[in-house]
């Protein structure tokens, strides 16, 4: 979604349909729109970043994959640390 959104904004032109401009304010609403739902991922990233404690050397998303007594993996949510 990010790869459309980088390509749009490299080839932009103003939108045109059967010879009508549309006004700039309504492509406005439009690109805050797009990024407003676009930017919710690296956002949320930036944030898991910042309050996970310890640095990015110590937290190991590998070993988030734990083994259960039967010896199939389960997920964890939280971060564990080596």
């Amino acid at each position: 979604m990010q790869g459309v959104f980088i390509f749009r904004v490299a080839t932009y032109t103003p939108i045109e349909y059967l010879g009508y401009k549309y006004p700039y304010w309504g492509e406005i609403i439009g690109w805050l729109m797009a990024l407003s739902s676009i930017l919710v991922i690296p956002s949320y990233m930036v944030y898991m970043f910042v309050v996970t404690p310890g640095s990015l050397r110590h937290v190991s998303f590998a070993s988030s994959l734990q083994q259960s007594a039967a010896g199939e993996a389960q997920y964890s949510c939280s971060c564990a640390y080596v």
